[in-house]
């Protein structure tokens, strides 16, 4: 059984976006190829994404100063909790699905700001000498368009 993360960074359904019609049948030809397979979805327009701010910023700073959690700001402790927890979500998952749209040769913002809680030093790469290394062994990424295929096959 794998652990699955759907990520959808388009404000549409699949009502107005190919996007998210191609993404839907592949959910379901995924569930039903592998049922046993646990799927979270998550539409990033219709939840709040942490941005790095000067909020976020100075709170993980206080943070490392071992400033303690609970003197930051209220708005300090919600950032940094929501953005941990798209963190660890990410962490524990076996694979990743992102459907988005390309606007203006370039991925929503929403999603770079997902992906920002998900590129963290030390948790999910480090920096070295020769440059940064990924820390998340044995599991692999691969770049791949699904709606390309599927239009192709049409």
């Amino acid at each position: 059984m794998s652990k699955v993360l759907v990520v959808k960074a388009h404000p549409f359904s699949e009502e107005y976006s190919r996007t998210m019609k191609v993404t839907n049948v592949f959910l379901k030809s995924y569930r039903e190829h592998h049922p046993d397979d646990e799927i979270e979805e998550i539409n990033l327009y219709d939840i709040t994404i942490p941005e790095i701010d000067r909020d976020l910023l100075e709170a993980w700073n206080k943070l490392k100063q071992k400033v303690p959690f609970y003197a930051l700001s209220i708005e300090q402790q919600h950032k940094v909790t929501l953005f941990d927890s798209f963190t660890a979500s990410f962490l524990e998952k076996d694979k990743v699905v992102i459907a988005n749209p390309l606007w203006n040769l370039s991925v929503p913002t929403r999603l770079k700001a997902w992906i920002d809680t998900i590129t963290v030093a030390g948790k999910t790469f480090k920096y070295t000498d020769q440059g940064s290394v990924g820390l998340l062994e044995g599991k692999k990424s691969t770049a791949h368009s699904i709606k390309r295929k599927c239009l192709q096959r049409q």
